[in-house]
């Protein structure tokens, strides 16, 4: 009779867990939750930004004279931006690198299935595929690499998605200007939803910014 008791007990204890597992999955994926979510910008708003220490992240689109704007007309050429702002007096090392090799940096994406015109008749593009970056590469001294913003100043890369004149050097960042980009003539993206992003880590915290813009 005891050894019954105490298996009936056991039996008891484990159903009870059993019931409770799903709850405390959902307790446990919270955080993991939390550390992957992109700060991201609703279709027609403002920039997408994060502030991480003294540094702010800021990922937009302008028109052609700089003015903040996520909706264009079929055609109209558009410049990506990601501005990195230092709010302290002091001069901040963002890292040993130089952000003109991040391989994701202005590219843009499609956010829906985009279907673009080519010679060779339709290419489709599935969602979160790259439609491709306003850029080939970038030159500059590579020796001691270093990224740093001067103090109550904003550190921008800007291009235009289509460049008037590949011959016009674009510098980066604004407005240290030691590195160059080597620009490209993209084709007018077709209407349709797109965004840019940029992942990154500094001070040991995950920036991840999502911009979304559209083409009408």
């Amino acid at each position: 009779m005891q050894r019954f008791e105490k298996k009936y007990c056991l039996l008891n204890i484990n159903s009870y867990n059993m019931k409770k597992l799903p709850y405390l999955l959902f307790l446990l994926l919270i955080p993991w939750w939390g550390c992957r979510k992109d700060v991201k910008n609703a279709p027609g708003s403002g920039p997408a930004t994060q502030t991480v220490g003294d540094l702010q992240f800021i990922l937009e689109t302008t028109d052609m004279n700089d003015n903040v704007q996520s909706v264009f007309k079929q055609g109209e050429n558009f410049k990506l931006k990601l501005l990195i702002k230092n709010n302290s007096a002091q001069n901040i090392t963002l890292c040993h690198c130089f952000l003109t090799q991040h391989p994701e940096l202005l590219t843009v994406y499609a956010a829906e299935k985009i279907t673009i015109p080519t010679k060779y008749g339709q290419q489709n593009i599935e969602p979160n595929d790259s439609v491709g970056r306003p850029w080939r590469g970038a030159g500059g001294v590579y020796i001691a690499p270093v990224t740093f913003v001067f103090p109550h100043s904003i550190s921008e890369y800007s291009l235009p998605w289509s460049a008037p004149d590949t011959t016009v050097h674009y510098w980066a960042p604004y407005p240290i200007q030691y590195q160059a980009f080597s620009v490209l003539q993209n084709a007018p993206l077709p209407a349709g939803e797109y965004y840019t992003k940029f992942n990154f880590v500094y001070a040991e915290k995950s920036v991840k910014l999502k911009y979304y813009f559209q083409i009408q």
